[in-house]
């Protein structure tokens, strides 16, 4: 049964658009294609008016970086020559527990 566009109702429009489609893209108001767009191209503008920034801003970023870079070498530096120090103090400590052991089987007998 054929009906005239004049006759169906909205869900009888709707469904007959949209035969074939996976979606009922044919739903979508003509003027969200507008919005859209305008929506991507402010988003593009956005992004061409922060480029600048980006370019003014990578020598800061670069010194930042730097710093923390010398940051991470003192840091690292400390570290090793902690474990140096605690290494240090485990032999001396063995060597003091040895010199311990022996002047206890001294006074032992």
């Amino acid at each position: 049964m054929c009906v005239s566009k004049v006759n169906k109702n909205y869900w009888q429009y709707v469904k007959e658009s949209t035969k074939g489609m996976l979606t009922a893209w044919g739903r979508i108001n003509w003027y969200w294609d507008a919005v859209v767009e305008g929506f991507l191209s402010a988003i593009f503008v956005a992004l061409l008016l922060l480029l600048p920034f980006f370019f003014w801003l990578s020598p800061l970023v670069a010194l930042l970086t730097r710093a923390s870079d010398r940051r991470d070498a003192r840091q690292l530096a400390k570290q090793q020559e902690e474990f140096l120090r605690r290494r240090r103090s485990i032999w001396s400590f063995r060597m003091n527990d040895s010199v311990v052991e022996r002047t206890r089987k001294e006074i032992q007998g």
